[in-house]
């Protein structure tokens, strides 16, 4: 393919010669240069666009070097050289094309150094033609080709990484000795000499970069926007109508469009036979007579084409749309979409997963359709994606449980972190996940706001065990069978809490499945799977009737649950969602053994934030990327405590302790009545209604409940046949409770009691 120059040595310049360089593209390759700050990617001068078609006058060019106009780089317009008959290296060529091929990964250079099933190696492509890279990424590099005709150009893409220039209207490349915007210049490998191909090579060049891309489901050559809607019809159904007199292929686009319109005819027609591809010739040769103006190309540039299209569908046939390749079809787009993509089918229910930033996500046969489409267009029929679908499903086979199979990685924005090794690992695609944090971690950063929101809705004994109940929730399986109870009046923290839970675990890893849902609709437990979290904003208006699914749910991987979808068969699994239930009333369950209360985990929420108190903000505030990243950290010190533990710290040790709270949070007004109001008071005795909120107050910070509000604290008490009234004189009365007298546990300093509404607790500085 390549035409081999004698190796000119890389010319080693300091990057002060910038005016070397300069003129080497100026007057050595015979292209238009300017000005520019590659670094910033900012135009030194403004004229810059006014030559995409004139040469610039070589008084300016002049003008520029004199005024160091260069330092910080240069760009070019590929294209057609600017040749004087005094140019004796392109003595035998009229026109000759500067083709720019930039590759910006790897796969793009491996590709491209591959031809005809031979590699070269970048060292061997360096002493051939101009090949540049800038040193801090090898990945990325410029190839330079001169070429009789243009080729047709391509724009940047998110697959491959590579494009093609060969026309001023393409777009300006950056090149030697310009800074790159990572701070290196760009430099030349080999070579100074680009080589020159003939109109076959060129053309074999075009189809080398078509069948890259269509390799990796990419538009160029026989996709090129050089076809009309009126000529692809024609194309289509082999008849040039009348109505195509307004088709014209200008010289310039004649070579690529004519390649273009070979690789169409023969994609949609090909056959292997002479007849057929000598009929189809005709129609080739038919269009270049119609449409090429100011003339058709002559005839043995056509059959030059011709052939090299040949050539090409013959070595692709997998695109050729003929019943007799419909197995290469399937086969070849099938490992084609499987090459530039990652699937997973979950064996359950056959949904298609694929890999997308380190995670798998739902939506896989749409990503299959679309490559098909990409890759053959209309080519494919709906029997074909019908058959690569199910070889993807049958190729990616995969059970429920393969995905986030250890228990001990999570899968975060920037990799996977290993929960005991504290070391955070690349993604990787071999790692099925489908869980994944909206956290990036750092393992630096300490939340500024965490410790204190806790503070000031927690009572402190209860902060550590609200913190490992958070920390527990990142732990994928179930070993300490716990469900926690939320509760709190009014405006209290609460849906921060659930909410905070909430972002740091990524909505689509929390369900909102009710408790009675739960118990009654049997499709409610498939809300379940891949959850991390359920939280129950409801229990205050449900009665716990059945207690045996909270059992299940909490038991770990001891047995699998039986779950159900829609117009699906049912089957076993392992669910791992840490249940949450927010309530503002507490109603007795009907399971009152020591089964159920060695699960049950109370978090009160005692005080109640209303008016100036209440930062509408205070979830935006904590859920911020930064704070998010610091809580997390807290957070894995507290899962490797309650893992090494084999527990959460809960301040009622026993379950007789915790029944008993449980008592006084369902019924907490009865409670304290039975509790701190002597039964034998009587009429004649009375307490302020102060002092006797000020003992319940005191009841509830000694058993850690919520504290319900002096207003509704007083309506409870007159159901419960207390009565109030006024006691002294009118300018020194006050409203009591009558028949009442306190224990000695509640006379002792009553009036001292207050809420403190910002405790202090050492656990957070502790982790």
């Amino acid at each position: 393919m390549y035409e081999v120059y004698t190796l000119t040595p890389k010319i080693d310049i300091t990057p002060s010669d910038h005016n070397f360089w300069a003129d080497f593209w100026y007057y050595q390759v015979k292209v238009n240069v300017f000005p520019f700050d590659t670094k910033n990617r900012i135009p030194i001068t403004s004229s810059y666009k006014q030559y995409q078609k004139d040469r610039i006058p070589k008084a300016e060019f002049e003008r520029w070097k004199k005024e160091d106009k260069f330092k910080d780089g240069m760009a070019i317009y590929p294209g057609k050289l600017y040749l004087t008959n005094q140019d004796k290296d392109y003595n035998n060529y009229e026109d000759l094309y500067l083709v720019a091929v930039d590759l910006d990964r790897k796969e793009a250079i491996d590709e491209f150094c591959t031809l005809n099933g031979k590699k070269i190696s970048i060292d061997e492509l360096a002493l051939k033609t101009i090949f540049e890279q800038h040193p801090d990424d090898l990945n990325r590099a410029h190839v330079y080709l001169l070429s009789p005709i243009s080729f047709p150009g391509k724009g940047p893409d998110s697959k491959l990484g590579i494009e093609v220039k060969s026309k001023a209207e393409h777009g300006i490349m950056f090149c030697c000795n310009s800074t790159h915007k990572n701070g290196y210049r760009y430099q030349i490998l080999g070579t100074t000499k680009p080589c020159i191909l003939s109109k076959s090579q060129a053309l074999e060049m075009i189809q080398h970069i078509n069948g890259i891309c269509r390799k990796y489901g990419l538009e160029y050559g026989d996709k090129n926007t050089l076809l009309s809607p009126e000529l692809k019809r024609m194309i289509k159904n082999l008849r040039l109508r009348n109505n195509g007199s307004n088709i014209m292929i200008l010289e310039g686009q004649r070579h690529s469009a004519m390649l273009s319109i070979a690789n169409s005819i023969l994609f949609h027609h090909y056959q292997e036979d002479e007849g057929i591809i000598e009929k189809l010739k005709s129609f080739f040769d038919e269009v270049n007579q119609r449409f090429c103006q100011p003339e058709s190309l002559p005839k043995d540039e056509m059959d030059t084409i011709w052939s090299s299209c040949l050539t090409f569908v013959r070595e692709n046939k997998y695109f050729a749309r003929d019943n007799k390749t419909h197995a290469d079809i399937i086969e070849r787009a099938t490992e084609l979409i499987l090459e530039n993509n990652n699937f997973v089918t979950l064996e359950e229910s056959k949904e298609i997963l694929y890999y997308k930033n380190g995670v798998y996500i739902q939506g896989g046969e749409i990503i299959i359709e679309k490559e098909a489409e990409n890759i053959f267009g209309y080519e494919l029929a709906n029997k074909h994606i019908t058959e690569i679908k199910g070889h993807i499903i049958r190729k990616t086979y995969h059970k429920r449980d393969d995905l986030d199979a250890n228990i001990h990685i999570l899968n975060l924005q920037n990799g996977l972190y290993d929960i005991y090794k504290e070391k955070l690992n690349p993604h990787t695609p071999d790692y099925l996940s489908v869980n994944q944090k909206p956290i990036v971690l750092d393992p630096n950063i300490k939340p500024k706001l965490f410790g204190k929101f806790l503070k000031d809705v927690l009572y402190p004994v209860e902060i550590r065990t609200a913190v490992e109940s958070m920390a527990y929730t990142f732990y994928r399986d179930t070993p300490f069978e716990y469900f926690f109870k939320l509760f709190g009046y009014g405006s209290n923290g609460k849906s921060v809490f659930t909410g905070l839970l909430t972002k740091l675990q990524d909505p689509k890893n929390i369900s909102n499945a009710s408790i009675s849902a739960l118990f009654d609709n049997r499709f409610a437990l498939s809300d379940l799977e891949f959850k991390d979290v359920n939280v129950d904003t409801e229990l205050s208006n449900a009665v716990i009737r059945d207690t045996s699914i909270l059992k299940k749910l909490t038991g770990g991987r001891k047995q699998p649950i039986r779950i159900e979808r829609k117009n699906q068969k049912a089957y076993d699994t392992y669910l791992h969602a840490k249940l949450f239930f927010n309530a503002n009333i507490l109603r007795e369950t009907i399971d009152q053994t020591a089964a159920y209360y060695r699960r049950e985990v109370l978090i009160s929420f005692p005080f109640t934030f209303e008016g100036k108190k209440d930062d509408p903000y205070l979830l935006q505030k904590l859920s911020s990327k930064e704070e998010l990243s610091g809580i997390f950290n807290v957070l894995m010190v507290a899962l490797r405590r309650i893992l090494k533990s084999n527990g959460i710290f809960i301040n009622e040790k026993t379950v007789e302790q915790r029944r008993l709270k449980s008592e006084r949070v369902t019924e907490p007004v009865k409670i304290f009545k039975e509790e701190a109001i002597a039964e034998d008071a009587t009429t004649d005795e009375w307490i302020t209604k102060a002092d006797l909120y000020s003992a319940y107050i005191k009841f509830c910070k000694n058993y850690k409940i919520a504290i319900k509000s002096i207003e509704v604290f007083g309506k409870d008490l007159k159901k419960l046949g207390l009565t109030d009234g006024k006691k002294g004189k009118r300018d020194e009365r006050r409203t009591c409770w009558w028949g009442v007298r306190l224990t000695p546990e509640y006379q002792i300093d009553i009036r001292q009691e207050k809420i403190a509404l910002s405790p202090n607790s050492n656990y957070l500085a502790g982790i």
